[in-house]
Protein backbone atom coordinates (compact mmCIF):
# COMPACT_ATOMS: atom_id res chain seq x y z
CA UNK A 1 0.00 0.00 0.00
CA UNK A 2 1.65 3.21 -0.84
CA UNK A 3 -0.58 5.37 1.55
CA UNK A 4 -1.69 4.71 4.52
CA UNK A 5 -5.04 2.29 5.28
CA UNK A 6 -5.33 3.22 9.26
CA UNK A 7 -8.01 0.82 9.43
CA UNK A 8 -6.26 -2.05 8.89
CA UNK A 9 -5.53 -2.90 12.41
CA UNK A 10 -9.26 -2.54 13.26
CA UNK A 11 -9.72 -5.52 11.23
CA UNK A 12 -7.08 -7.13 12.67
CA UNK A 13 -8.75 -7.24 15.65
CA UNK A 14 -11.61 -8.15 14.51
CA UNK A 15 -10.04 -11.63 12.71
CA UNK A 16 -11.59 -9.84 9.49
CA UNK A 17 -9.75 -9.73 6.29
CA UNK A 18 -9.57 -6.25 4.80
CA UNK A 19 -10.26 -6.71 1.10
CA UNK A 20 -8.32 -4.32 -1.17
CA UNK A 21 -11.35 -2.38 -2.02
CA UNK A 22 -11.66 -0.86 1.28
CA UNK A 23 -7.97 0.05 1.27
CA UNK A 24 -7.09 4.13 0.68
CA UNK A 25 -5.36 2.74 -2.36
CA UNK A 26 -8.44 1.31 -4.06
CA UNK A 27 -10.49 4.26 -3.51
CA UNK A 28 -11.51 5.40 -7.05
CA UNK A 29 -12.51 1.52 -7.76
CA UNK A 30 -14.64 1.81 -4.54
CA UNK A 31 -16.43 4.89 -5.94
CA UNK A 32 -17.14 2.73 -9.07
CA UNK A 33 -18.42 0.02 -7.81
CA UNK A 34 -21.18 2.40 -6.13
CA UNK A 35 -21.85 4.35 -9.43
CA UNK A 36 -22.34 1.37 -11.12
CA UNK A 37 -24.39 -0.15 -8.61
CA UNK A 38 -27.05 2.76 -7.86
CA UNK A 39 -27.09 3.43 -11.75
CA UNK A 40 -30.42 3.62 -13.10
CA UNK A 41 -30.74 2.75 -17.12
CA UNK A 42 -33.23 5.10 -19.23
CA UNK A 43 -36.56 2.65 -20.13
CA UNK A 44 -35.12 -0.17 -18.24
CA UNK A 45 -34.87 0.56 -14.58
CA UNK A 46 -32.08 0.10 -12.27
CA UNK A 47 -28.76 -1.43 -12.90
CA UNK A 48 -29.35 -3.51 -10.09
CA UNK A 49 -32.63 -4.17 -8.44
CA UNK A 50 -30.78 -3.74 -4.49
CA UNK A 51 -30.74 -0.09 -5.38
CA UNK A 52 -34.19 -0.01 -4.63
CA UNK A 53 -34.34 -1.83 -1.72
CA UNK A 54 -33.96 0.94 1.41
CA UNK A 55 -36.15 3.09 -1.37
CA UNK A 56 -39.27 -0.13 -2.14
CA UNK A 57 -42.61 1.54 -0.39
CA UNK A 58 -40.79 5.08 0.43
CA UNK A 59 -37.95 2.69 3.12
CA UNK A 60 -38.78 0.61 6.26
CA UNK A 61 -38.00 3.29 8.72
CA UNK A 62 -40.91 5.43 7.34
CA UNK A 63 -42.59 7.40 10.13
CA UNK A 64 -45.76 5.48 10.09
CA UNK A 65 -44.21 1.97 9.70
CA UNK A 66 -41.17 2.42 11.33
CA UNK A 67 -42.03 -0.18 14.04
CA UNK A 68 -44.33 -3.06 11.92
CA UNK A 69 -43.18 -5.56 9.89
CA UNK A 70 -45.18 -4.61 6.15
CA UNK A 71 -45.35 -6.44 2.82
CA UNK A 72 -42.79 -3.78 0.95
CA UNK A 73 -40.51 -5.08 3.70
CA UNK A 74 -41.10 -8.39 2.33
CA UNK A 75 -40.86 -7.88 -1.16
CA UNK A 76 -38.02 -5.29 -0.65
CA UNK A 77 -35.95 -8.67 0.42
CA UNK A 78 -36.46 -10.33 -3.57
CA UNK A 79 -34.39 -7.09 -4.44
CA UNK A 80 -31.44 -8.40 -2.42
CA UNK A 81 -32.08 -11.95 -3.17
CA UNK A 82 -33.89 -12.86 -0.68
CA UNK A 83 -37.05 -13.87 0.54
CA UNK A 84 -39.55 -14.89 3.15
CA UNK A 85 -41.34 -17.82 3.20
CA UNK A 86 -44.98 -18.27 3.25
CA UNK A 87 -45.74 -19.20 6.60
CA UNK A 88 -43.39 -16.51 7.97
CA UNK A 89 -44.82 -13.64 5.92
CA UNK A 90 -48.11 -14.72 6.80
CA UNK A 91 -46.94 -15.03 10.50
CA UNK A 92 -45.57 -11.20 10.44
CA UNK A 93 -48.08 -9.64 8.43
CA UNK A 94 -51.17 -11.07 10.73
CA UNK A 95 -52.57 -10.46 13.80
CA UNK A 96 -51.49 -13.21 16.46
CA UNK A 97 -55.23 -13.67 17.48
CA UNK A 98 -56.11 -14.68 13.93
CA UNK A 99 -54.38 -17.75 14.47
CA UNK A 100 -55.84 -21.54 16.29
CA UNK A 101 -54.33 -21.73 19.16
CA UNK A 102 -53.82 -24.78 21.85
CA UNK A 103 -56.47 -24.01 25.19
CA UNK A 104 -54.74 -23.52 28.33
CA UNK A 105 -50.88 -23.09 28.89
CA UNK A 106 -48.24 -24.93 27.12
CA UNK A 107 -45.81 -26.80 28.76
CA UNK A 108 -42.03 -25.45 28.43
CA UNK A 109 -40.50 -28.59 27.16
CA UNK A 110 -43.28 -29.00 24.77
CA UNK A 111 -42.84 -25.35 23.71
CA UNK A 112 -39.25 -25.06 23.52
CA UNK A 113 -39.53 -27.71 21.21
CA UNK A 114 -42.08 -27.02 18.65
CA UNK A 115 -40.96 -23.07 19.05
CA UNK A 116 -40.62 -22.99 15.34
CA UNK A 117 -43.62 -24.23 14.76
CA UNK A 118 -45.79 -21.99 16.68
CA UNK A 119 -46.47 -18.46 15.15
CA UNK A 120 -44.19 -15.48 14.98
CA UNK A 121 -45.87 -13.08 18.02
CA UNK A 122 -45.97 -10.18 15.67
CA UNK A 123 -46.28 -7.87 18.90
CA UNK A 124 -42.55 -9.58 20.32
CA UNK A 125 -40.91 -8.72 17.04
CA UNK A 126 -42.12 -5.31 16.82
CA UNK A 127 -41.82 -4.45 20.45
CA UNK A 128 -38.29 -4.22 19.92
CA UNK A 129 -37.91 -1.93 16.98
CA UNK A 130 -39.73 0.68 19.56
CA UNK A 131 -36.90 1.12 22.05
CA UNK A 132 -34.57 1.43 18.88
CA UNK A 133 -34.67 4.67 17.74
CA UNK A 134 -34.41 5.47 13.83
CA UNK A 135 -32.06 8.63 14.40
CA UNK A 136 -29.25 6.47 15.39
CA UNK A 137 -26.14 5.66 13.58
CA UNK A 138 -23.92 2.12 14.03
CA UNK A 139 -20.63 4.94 13.48
CA UNK A 140 -22.11 6.83 16.29
CA UNK A 141 -23.27 5.26 19.19
CA UNK A 142 -21.01 5.58 22.49
CA UNK A 143 -20.20 2.22 24.14
CA UNK A 144 -23.13 2.11 26.75
CA UNK A 145 -25.49 2.53 23.45
CA UNK A 146 -24.43 0.03 22.23
CA UNK A 147 -24.01 -2.42 24.62
CA UNK A 148 -27.78 -1.57 24.95
CA UNK A 149 -28.56 -1.56 21.35
CA UNK A 150 -26.26 -5.00 20.78
CA UNK A 151 -28.68 -6.60 23.92
CA UNK A 152 -31.87 -5.63 21.85
CA UNK A 153 -30.48 -6.68 18.34
CA UNK A 154 -29.87 -10.00 20.01
CA UNK A 155 -33.36 -10.37 21.05
CA UNK A 156 -34.81 -9.85 17.91
CA UNK A 157 -31.81 -11.63 16.19
CA UNK A 158 -32.68 -14.87 17.86
CA UNK A 159 -36.70 -14.41 17.93
CA UNK A 160 -36.28 -14.25 14.24
CA UNK A 161 -33.98 -17.00 14.11
CA UNK A 162 -36.30 -19.70 16.15
CA UNK A 163 -38.86 -19.16 13.26
CA UNK A 164 -36.92 -20.49 10.89
CA UNK A 165 -35.41 -17.14 9.48
CA UNK A 166 -32.02 -17.57 8.42
CA UNK A 167 -29.34 -15.59 8.95
CA UNK A 168 -29.12 -13.63 5.71
CA UNK A 169 -33.07 -13.32 5.49
CA UNK A 170 -32.66 -11.49 9.39
CA UNK A 171 -30.35 -8.99 8.33
CA UNK A 172 -31.77 -8.14 5.27
CA UNK A 173 -35.33 -7.75 6.88
CA UNK A 174 -33.64 -5.75 10.29
CA UNK A 175 -31.55 -3.15 8.23
CA UNK A 176 -34.78 -2.52 6.06
CA UNK A 177 -36.15 -1.48 9.32
CA UNK A 178 -33.05 0.24 10.68
CA UNK A 179 -30.41 0.94 7.83
CA UNK A 180 -28.18 3.18 9.95
CA UNK A 181 -27.80 0.43 12.54
CA UNK A 182 -27.95 -2.82 10.96
CA UNK A 183 -25.68 -4.36 8.68
CA UNK A 184 -26.47 -6.52 5.11
CA UNK A 185 -25.26 -9.68 5.72
CA UNK A 186 -24.49 -12.07 2.86
CA UNK A 187 -22.53 -14.69 1.63
CA UNK A 188 -20.61 -12.71 -0.67
CA UNK A 189 -19.71 -10.34 2.59
CA UNK A 190 -18.97 -13.32 4.43
CA UNK A 191 -16.15 -14.25 1.74
CA UNK A 192 -14.46 -11.11 1.08
CA UNK A 193 -14.02 -10.63 5.27
CA UNK A 194 -14.01 -13.82 5.99
CA UNK A 195 -16.69 -14.18 8.59
CA UNK A 196 -16.92 -17.08 10.92
CA UNK A 197 -19.77 -15.78 12.95
CA UNK A 198 -22.78 -13.75 11.42
CA UNK A 199 -24.12 -13.26 14.91
CA UNK A 200 -21.22 -10.93 15.84
CA UNK A 201 -20.99 -9.22 12.58
CA UNK A 202 -22.61 -5.83 14.00
CA UNK A 203 -20.38 -5.62 16.55
CA UNK A 204 -17.11 -6.11 14.42
CA UNK A 205 -17.89 -3.85 12.31
CA UNK A 206 -18.76 -1.42 15.04
CA UNK A 207 -15.48 -1.60 16.24
CA UNK A 208 -14.07 -1.20 12.82
CA UNK A 209 -16.32 2.07 12.20
CA UNK A 210 -14.99 3.36 15.51
CA UNK A 211 -11.39 2.83 15.40
CA UNK A 212 -8.76 5.09 14.89
CA UNK A 213 -11.70 8.09 15.96
CA UNK A 214 -13.92 7.13 13.29
CA UNK A 215 -11.73 7.01 10.31
CA UNK A 216 -13.02 4.31 8.72
CA UNK A 217 -16.33 5.80 8.73
CA UNK A 218 -14.95 8.85 6.97
CA UNK A 219 -13.68 7.08 4.09
CA UNK A 220 -16.95 5.80 3.56
CA UNK A 221 -18.76 8.68 3.96
CA UNK A 222 -16.16 10.41 1.39
CA UNK A 223 -16.74 6.92 -1.42
CA UNK A 224 -20.51 8.52 -0.99
CA UNK A 225 -19.65 11.79 -0.87
CA UNK A 226 -19.04 11.01 -4.43
CA UNK A 227 -21.99 10.16 -5.85
CA UNK A 228 -25.01 11.66 -5.73
CA UNK A 229 -27.30 8.89 -6.30
CA UNK A 230 -25.92 7.21 -3.01
CA UNK A 231 -26.52 10.28 -1.21
CA UNK A 232 -29.77 8.76 1.23
CA UNK A 233 -27.30 5.59 1.84
CA UNK A 234 -26.30 5.11 5.45
CA UNK A 235 -22.59 4.55 5.95
CA UNK A 236 -23.08 0.61 6.97
CA UNK A 237 -25.05 0.37 2.92
CA UNK A 238 -22.24 2.04 1.59
CA UNK A 239 -20.08 -0.53 2.96
CA UNK A 240 -22.23 -3.39 2.21
CA UNK A 241 -22.70 -2.08 -1.75
CA UNK A 242 -18.28 -1.80 -2.22
CA UNK A 243 -17.66 -4.52 -0.74
CA UNK A 244 -20.71 -7.20 -2.03
CA UNK A 245 -19.51 -5.61 -5.77
CA UNK A 246 -15.86 -6.64 -5.56
CA UNK A 247 -16.98 -10.52 -4.49
CA UNK A 248 -19.54 -9.82 -7.93
CA UNK A 249 -16.86 -8.99 -10.10
CA UNK A 250 -14.53 -11.52 -8.68
CA UNK A 251 -16.57 -14.67 -9.89
CA UNK A 252 -16.87 -12.64 -13.16
CA UNK A 253 -13.53 -12.98 -13.99
CA UNK A 254 -12.80 -16.60 -12.63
Amino acid sequence: MTRSTSWAAAFDDVGWKLPEILTVDATARAVEHLKSYMRHVEHKGPEYSGSWFHRLGGGGDREDIENVITSDDLVSLNTLNARAGGQEAIALLTDLSDWDRPEGPLDRTVRDSTSHRLPINPDQVTSIPRQIGTDLRLEDLTEDEFARFQALWDDLFWSLRRKKFGPVAVFKLCARKRPHLIPIYDTYVKMQLGIKNPQDFTAHLYHVLRHDDGAFARHLAGIRSQVDEAADLSLIRIFDIVVWREQEQRGKHT
